[in-house]
């Protein structure tokens, strides 16, 4: 049995041992050539032309003489299935012989014509098969000409696949498949926006609100970093549809949630300015405020350079507090920077009336208790001066103070 694999990579292997022959760059070229047009009689002169463009005609058929006196040496066996008939080159594909391709090939087929007759069953079954065989691009390490429009082809049939079921998936209530399809679809095509809003939309049905809006940041770091564009308007919109609905968080009061008191300058709406590639800070900081859930205490500082993005990442921390039932209060200290508590109680009565907040959350002045050696402990010792973890980028940093000796 002779098994032939083009997609996401190049292996030859007969009765289950690979033919280390075709292991040559120029040879396995040739035969993934007459492997994908098999079942089509190609002209030598056509063939020496695709692959030696360079050489003069007689030299071209020449090189591909030699080329295929070296493949038959090093696999005798390829006569049972390669025809050379005059001026022509054939692949004629049997039972003994497996290739990938064509099991793709085969099974897309098979997808289009159950789609084209309703039969929404046997779609499914088939499509579901094609994408299976697909395990990446045609030949990738090779870049002839010949080979890219063939490799877009196959690629673009997985791509269709994979949407016609992400979308049927989804309408039938499926949305773990859907789920797992989209992601295999911007494994693929990472910088397409399509497999992005697939994916959120379907982790949104599904009721994981976080990891959409988690999907649509991921979108916006990749395109920036890339291309270095904004999303388009169908993806925002699908973001804007997301942060407009409201959060249902398990055992929390809505009633008794107060809206958030803010200070001056910290941002109010997340579609004023979209955060972007705070991924990893705004992760150490989520981490604390879970610390803080469950009563241990202690502070972050946000510090870096001015214009980096400090104040949107306090305000998108804010947004998660508040989204989890909780509270978020900002105050501006006696320095150019923003001051943010967070608790997930009713009330932050002893912070703020040592942070300096006057009435409706205003800062009435500095802080109590703070000053060069940091704020106060509870019993009148300073804390430690902060420890800092530093995060990746130019300037921006998250600093975890430790708690005073004896603090809870």
């Amino acid at each position: 049995m002779l098994e032939i694999s083009l997609l996401g990579e190049q292996r030859v292997a007969m009765d289950g041992s690979v033919v280390v022959a075709l292991g040559a760059p120029r040879s396995m070229a040739l035969l993934g050539f007459l492997l994908v047009h098999r079942d089509a009689p190609q002209r030598r002169e056509h063939i020496a032309a695709q692959f030696w463009p360079d050489s003069t005609d007689a030299q071209a058929r020449t090189n591909l003489r030699r080329e295929l006196h070296s493949m038959r040496a090093g696999f005798p066996q390829v006569d049972h299935w390669l025809a050379a008939d005059g001026g022509t080159l054939l692949w004629r594909l049997s039972q003994d012989c497996q290739l990938d391709v064509a099991a793709f090939e085969a099974a897309a087929d098979a997808a289009s014509k159950a789609r084209a007759a309703g039969d929404e069953a046997g779609f499914h079954q088939a499509a579901a098969e094609a994408v299976r065989l697909y395990r990446g691009e045609l030949m990738p390490a090779l870049y002839d000409d010949w080979v890219m429009p063939e490799r877009d082809r196959l690629h673009r049939s997985c791509l269709t696949l994979l949407d016609q079921l992400i979308t049927l998936d989804r309408d039938a209530g499926a949305y773990g498949q859907a789920i797992e399809r989209a992601r295999r679809r911007v494994e693929l095509e990472p910088l397409e926006e399509v497999g992005y809003r697939a994916l959120l939309q379907a982790q949104a049905l599904s009721g994981d609100r976080a990891a959409a809006l988690q999907t649509y940041h991921r979108c916006v770091s990749v395109l920036e970093r890339e291309l270095g564009v904004e999303p388009d308007q169908a993806t925002t919109a699908e973001y804007d549809r997301l942060i407009s609905r409201s959060p249902e968080p398990a055992a929390v009061d809505q009633a008794a949630v107060r809206p958030a008191i803010r200070a001056p300058g910290l941002v109010t709406s997340a579609r004023q300015v979209r955060l972007v590639g705070r991924e990893r800070e705004l992760d150490v900081l989520r981490r604390r405020w879970r610390e803080a859930l469950t009563g241990v205490a202690g502070f972050a500082v946000v510090a870096g350079e001015a214009g980096i993005g400090k104040t949107r990442l306090l305000d998108e921390l804010s947004s998660v507090v508040q989204r989890g039932g909780g509270e978020a209060m900002g105050a501006a200290g006696p320095g150019p920077g923003v001051r943010m508590a967070a608790q997930p109680g009713p009330a932050l009565s002893p912070w703020a009336a040592r942070s300096g907040l006057g009435p409706g959350g205003r800062p009435s002045g500095p802080p109590a208790g703070c000053g060069p050696d940091g704020p106060a402990a509870p019993d009148g010792r300073r804390l430690a001066a902060p420890q800092v973890l530093r995060g990746p980028g130019p300037g921006g940093a998250i600093d975890r103070a430790p708690r005073a000796a004896g603090a809870r």
